[in-house]
């Protein structure tokens, strides 16, 4: 029993740094995101006051000088800011994402003719760790933790009628590798796998879907065995049309 239950406690404290890091990954990616979409709405607006003023009078020209000086402030603010997040971008992958996306260089590796190189490189590496996490990672530690709960419930109820025996912890051991498949499959079906379109992470959707695909990874992990009872009625439901068919 006090096996069980240490196993269920690194489980909730694995998921909870997982989660800490993948939520911490995925809201500077956000946040970089829409700074680069504040960036792109002040150089249209630079723009625009830049054809203006050719048609304007020298009263209405000194306005839009104004405005204009006023615009490039806040450019200049905003890039300082883009700055500041893709340093926190590339922080969050040197130390954690690593480990979870592919194609990552190592600062002794690095060759990058440029700092928009760079600054591709990091954010692809961070996209694909933030996905992979969401992905697989975590509907899989979902579905361990929700495997726990009921361990840990049927063990406690086992315990009170005195009816807990040494042949159970085979069952309560394949019921956790059960749990974490079942978990992986409703990442599988709840999350869609276009997240990256065009090398660009879809975020707007990411933590909305993700919010509900992890309670039903934890669910799944609960219950294993209606997931897969209703997976068994599919598989027999098929089986049983291709075995009607006239011949």
């Amino acid at each position: 029993v006090m096996m069980f239950g240490c196993f269920a406690l690194l489980s909730i404290t694995g998921l909870v740094l997982i989660q800490v890091i993948w939520a911490t990954g995925l809201n500077e990616r956000i946040q970089y995101k829409a700074l680069l979409h504040q960036q792109s709405i002040l150089l249209e607006k630079g723009q625009e006051i830049q054809l203006d003023s050719a048609s304007k009078t020298s009263i209405e020209t000194k306005k839009l000088e104004a405005k204009k000086l006023e615009i490039q402030n806040d450019y200049l603010r905003n890039e300082k800011k883009l700055t500041i997040s893709i340093g926190s971008i590339i922080f969050w992958v040197d130390k954690y994402g690593r480990f979870f996306g592919p194609n990552y260089k190592a600062k002794e590796e690095q060759d990058f003719n440029d700092n928009l190189e760079k600054r591709i490189h990091y954010i692809t590496v961070a996209d694909s760790s933030i996905y992979n996490i969401n992905y697989y990672l975590l509907p899989l530690l979902y579905g361990l933790l929700g495997a726990n709960a009921h361990i840990l419930r049927a063990l406690s109820i086992e315990i009170k009628r005195l009816s807990f025996t040494s042949d159970l912890k085979i069952r309560y051991w394949l019921r956790l590798f059960l749990g974490m498949l079942a978990g992986i499959a409703i990442g599988w079906v709840s999350i869609p796998s276009d997240q990256i379109l065009d090398g660009n992470l879809n975020t707007e959707s990411l933590g909305i879907q993700s919010s509900i695909s992890l309670p039903l990874a934890f669910l799944a992990g609960y219950s294993v065995e209606l997931l897969f009872a209703a997976m068994d009625r599919i598989i027999s439901a098929f089986s049983s049309q291709n075995q009607t068919k006239p011949k």
